[in-house]
């Protein structure tokens, strides 16, 4: 079998898989919020670090894992109203120690000067990637906050089930007390900041599907993203460059995304010692979507087909099978036959690349070939 006789064979992958369940919908990076000139604002509650009963209770409200779950947010706190605008790193000042991020996200607070960035870009086939964020808030003395490592926080595609992880650090500073010696005659100690390492490490885990019902954005289907972070704080108390690790804080945090809207309610729970139980009792942030300008579309249910198939044949004869993912394909099968009218044959075994070697294909003097999206 020569090059000519198989590209002359070449049949772009076609096929639909069997249609999803209701509900079971695919979040891709389409769905998210990446592109200048969008906003959308959101109830959250009024949370005071330094008071931990200003939590909100949530044990109610978050729901179960599994499947044809029903979330009502209708109702929850409205103390404060956020707005989200997604801007051209150019005209933000706050993102020139963020080089590679083509995307800002200003976060504001309604009524006060609260004001934070977060530096991303958004990358086909990836996702979101995250450089780093300026918070005054955070640290007022290093607001400018650039991770060592680019985390993908939110994948291009996001389905039922899936999971993935993400780790990161970044140097900054952080604010301590510290007992003078003659803290006696001091009504309060000074407040310094030292060098601080933080490294931040999530595991994402989509573990619901239902439906979610908003306080002005009605009803649609939507995906629960279950975050279990670990923060580690390492300090450096010398100013010499040497980090000492000091202690481990943990936090999990709700998302759920839906189809147009990408993130329409998020749920943080209050930082502690240990692991918080997927129920946890109070929140930290209860946020909900109440409006925006992007324009809600119809998600996915159904994977799209393959339709750039590409080979290339070495001199072995063995034929390395290429293509692009399709919105909401998560696994391939792929399958070739001497005949197009006669019997198809599976290639291997389904896989999640968009990729495959058929080091058999010089047993046939000409092979057809075809990719069957999946779920």
């Amino acid at each position: 079998m020569n090059s000519k006789s198989l590209r002359s064979c070449l049949l772009s992958g076609a096929l639909f898989a069997s249609v999803a369940a209701y509900g079971q919908v695919t979040i891709t990076g389409a769905d998210m919020f990446n592109e200048t000139g969008l906003w959308y604002t959101a109830y959250a509650n009024d949370y005071q670090p330094s008071d931990t009963s200003s939590s909100f209770p949530v044990a109610n409200v978050m729901g179960s894992k599994g499947a044809s779950q029903f979330w009502d947010f209708t109702t929850g706190p409205t103390n404060k109203v956020i707005r989200y605008d997604y801007l051209d790193p150019v005209a933000v000042p706050e993102a020139v120690d963020f080089a590679n991020a083509k995307i800002v996200e200003r976060k504001s607070v309604n009524d006060t000067n609260e004001v934070s960035f977060l530096m991303f870009e958004q990358v086909p086939g990836l996702g979101r990637r995250v450089y780093g964020f300026y918070d005054a808030a955070f640290s007022p003395d290093t607001p400018s906050n650039v991770f060592n490592t680019p985390i993908v926080d939110f994948p291009d595609q996001i389905d039922y089930g899936d999971s993935w992880t993400t780790s990161t650090s970044f140097t900054t500073s952080i604010a301590v007390s510290v007992t003078p010696e003659l803290g006696d005659l001091l009504d309060e100690a000074p407040i310094e900041s030292i060098p601080a390492q933080l490294t931040f490490s999530s595991t994402f885990t989509v573990d619901a599907w239902g439906i979610v019902d908003l306080p002005k954005l009605s009803f649609g289907d939507a995906l629960r993203v279950n975050e279990e972070q670990t923060i580690s704080v390492a300090v450096d108390m010398e100013g010499q460059g040497q980090y000492e690790h000091i202690e481990d804080d943990y936090t999990r945090n709700y998302y759920w995304l839906q189809p147009g809207h990408g993130i329409v309610a998020q749920l943080n729970s209050v930082q502690s010692s240990s692991p918080p139980p997927e129920k946890f009792d109070r929140a930290t942030a209860f946020l909900r979507m109440i409006d925006t300008n992007k324009k809600a579309v119809a998600g996915c249910t159904d994977p799209t087909p393959v339709n750039d198939l590409k080979l290339y044949i070495n001199s072995d004869g063995k034929v390395l099978l290429k293509w692009t993912k399709p919105q909401c394909a998560k696994q391939f099968r792929v399958e070739y036959a001497s005949n197009p009218t006669g019997a198809w044959n599976q290639l291997g075994d389904v896989t999640g690349n968009a990729f495959m070697l058929d080091e058999t294909a010089k047993q046939d003097s000409a092979r057809f070939y075809r990719v069957v999206s999946l779920r």
